[in-house]
């Protein structure tokens, strides 16, 4: 999940921009993201493609997150993603098999591109 989330949309140069500040790092230096903590780890609307200083030093760098979850894509949708965040979700062995069959294949086609 990680390194779909950090690959796709890079350059051609392999470069990605970090969802909070904006600056362009080397997409293997990127870390993914989350908006919500612990919660939607396979739900590509919380995780986004973030810088170290910004995920680990900033805490996520939430209020910028945020800034761009709501530019992106509309204030209704960041709160419709935290009322998605306050329901617990637990994953069947099948569905979390499902989901990494799915990342397989989305990094190969990352990869033929």
């Amino acid at each position: 999940m990680s390194e779909v989330v950090r690959r796709e949309g890079s350059n051609d140069n392999g470069f990605q921009r970090c969802y909070s500040c904006q600056k362009m790092f080397p997409w293997k230096e990127l870390q993914a993201g989350h908006r919500w903590h612990d919660k939607l780890d396979f739900d590509f609307d919380n995780i986004k493609p973030q810088c170290v200083k910004c995920n680990k030093y900033l805490h996520g760098n939430l209020g910028e997150y945020e800034r761009h979850l709501i530019e992106e894509y509309g204030l209704e949708f960041a709160q419709e993603l935290k009322k998605k965040a306050d329901r617990y979700i637990l994953y069947t062995y099948k569905e979390l098999e499902m989901f990494k069959s799915a990342l397989e294949k989305e990094l190969l086609n990352i990869e033929s591109n």
